[in-house]
């Protein structure tokens, strides 16, 4: 606190000094030096001039103190820099305050280009945020397209497997045949599962395909029955529109 207060007078002089045009020196010197230096020279002629009245010279002193001539000017010097340094505290002070409010307006200015800058920040780092995860869900997305198509190759290659096993039952080789079925309704039923399930994961119009394959011409085998001759063309024809979706997928 007492710094603060010995700034404060610093300053408030440095402010008067530099409003009067002055310095501390001359202040000093026209204010106090040559005054009392008046002043001692007017004692010592009075002096002169009465002491062979026998007067002394502290008896010139103290009335000269005390004469009306010296009391109201040094009242008047007195009180013109009392307020003078009043003067210079409240300009001080007003030119303080003034700084302080620019301070302010300056830091609030700067505070709303931070916030604004913080602002455009948060929004670029949502977008980014967002952005990151369409990416994510896009390769989510691909993903489960990837392992969904996957499976569907792998079933219909299953289904190719299975014609392929009734064309050797139809010839007599590979496992038999389910009890009580015969190798025509094996065909429909593998037809059947064939058609539900590309109608499913893929689309009607593929599956319409899986059942259109009378055009498809095939070799018949000989050293066969009819039916068996029958089933075995019929299982062929459905591979090759299995073995071409597989070629439209792949």
């Amino acid at each position: 606190m007492w710094y603060s207060f010995c700034n404060l007078l610093s300053r408030v002089w440095n402010n008067l000094l530099s409003a009067l045009g002055t310095t501390t020196f001359f202040v000093f010197l026209f204010s106090f030096v040559i005054p009392i230096f008046i002043f001692i020279i007017t004692v010592v002629s009075n002096y002169r001039k009465y002491r062979k009245e026998g007067v002394e010279i502290a008896q010139l002193i103290k009335d000269s103190v005390l004469s009306w001539k010296t009391i109201i000017p040094s009242l008047v010097y007195i009180i013109s820099w009392i307020s003078l340094f009043f003067w210079g505290v409240t300009t001080t002070i007003y030119n303080d305050h003034i700084s302080l409010l620019d301070s302010i307006n300056q830091l609030s200015k700067k505070i709303e280009s931070n916030e604004r800058i913080i602002l455009d920040k948060d929004i670029e780092i949502k977008s980014l945020e967002e952005e990151l995860n369409n990416v994510k869900l896009t390769d989510n997305y691909h993903d489960k397209k990837t392992q969904k198509k996957k499976q569907i190759i792998d079933k219909l290659a299953a289904f190719l497997n299975s014609a392929t096993v009734l064309q050797n039952q139809c010839a007599g080789i590979g496992p038999p045949l389910p009890p009580g079925k015969s190798a025509y309704q094996v065909y429909e039923n593998l037809q059947m599962e064939l058609f539900d399930y590309v109608n499913k994961e893929i689309g009607y119009s593929y599956a319409e395909q899986m059942v259109d394959s009378l055009s498809i011409p095939v070799y018949r085998p000989g050293g066969l029955s009819e039916i068996n001759a029958n089933t075995w063309m019929l299982a062929e024809q459905t591979k090759i529109r299995v073995r071409e979706l597989l070629g439209k997928l792949e």
